[in-house]
């Protein structure tokens, strides 16, 4: 008996709930929309007629690209990024045991030869007062003379394999080429570094006293490209904050597009040429590596030029 109360007053409740809970739905989705204004995001070009590209900061001196040329594991990583550096500083140190024990091993062997070298020449010498006495023959002094000169050339070989060591030993201590800023520090102490080319370099060095942008323009549209032409950068984020630039070189070679905006759309088959601006604002947040939306002015297509 219960359960038939249940059911028949159950179900019915069910779906007066529930009916209840679309009214309400409905009346919430009649409700009026409150209109957002949109943002405008689209930078103030300054020109009529322009070509675009993207645009990578870089230093000035470009991003140095930094290896080593013996692989080995990282001993000890000397600097920081966004430090400074002199010319000639230790940046970082690759394990060099092996050619230390090497190098001690000659200096031994210099040791030895200039041992072998005195005990030579205290017995010419010898040799030489007993010549005098008609003691012994002058062939005999001849002879050792000869050997005086083979110690003094098995000491300069000595000498010279301990140089060798010495300026391989170097090889293993990586220091700045020029006065710069650590930009980016690619590995750890304890990791194996690979000798030669790296698609990751080890570290970037770049000068920070200049900046530069370099922007690729899409082969397609290099024919309206002039030098010295007119440039403008914009702030992805913030279109409305521009950076100056001023026109440096155009580097005369078409290179497959390395440097990729991150659009859906975006073609990655291209091929670039890339010209250099140099950035005038120097107070503006700008880091390298960093990417800006270039806007080049250029001649405007003509009819005939378009194919119409």
């Amino acid at each position: 008996m219960k359960i038939k109360i249940t059911r028949k007053y159950g179900l019915p409740l069910l779906a007066a709930f529930g009916f209840i809970i679309m009214i309400i739905v409905v009346i919430l989705d009649n409700q009026p929309k409150v209109s957002t204004q949109s943002v405008n995001n689209e930078p103030k070009i300054p020109f009529s007629s322009y070509v675009a590209g993207n645009g990578m900061v870089e230093a000035g001196t470009r991003n140095i690209l930094i290896g080593t040329p013996v692989a080995g594991v990282v001993k000890t990583i000397d600097v920081q990024p966004g430090e400074k550096v002199k010319v000639g500083q230790p940046l970082f140190n690759i394990d060099d045991r092996a050619v230390e024990a090497q190098l001690i091993v000659a200096k031994a062997s210099v040791t030895e030869a200039q041992v072998n070298l005195d005990k030579a020449e205290h017995k010419l010498t010898l040799f030489m007062k007993l010549l005098a006495q008609h003691f012994v023959a002058v062939e005999d002094v001849n002879d050792l003379r000869y050997a005086v000169q083979e110690q003094k050339a098995l000491l300069g070989a000595a000498n010279a394999q301990v140089s060798a060591i010495e300026l391989q030993l170097s090889q293993y201590t990586i220091d700045a080429p020029i006065d710069a800023q650590v930009l980016r520090i690619n590995t750890n102490v304890g990791e194996f570094a690979q000798a030669g080319e790296l698609a990751t370099p080890l570290m970037i060095l770049g000068a920070d006293q200049a900046l530069q942008v370099r922007v690729d323009i899409d082969e397609d549209d290099a024919w309206r490209i002039r030098a010295g032409a007119p440039a403008i950068a914009f702030f992805r984020s913030n279109p409305n904050l521009e950076v100056p630039l001023s026109f440096k070189r155009i580097e005369p070679y078409i290179v497959p597009k390395t440097a990729l905006a991150g659009g859906s759309t975006e073609r990655v088959d291209t091929r670039t040429l890339q010209m250099i601006y140099t950035i005038q604002a120097n107070n503006l947040p700008l880091y390298a590596g960093q990417l800006l939306d270039v806007y080049i002015q250029a001649a405007p297509i003509q009819p005939n030029e378009a194919g119409t």
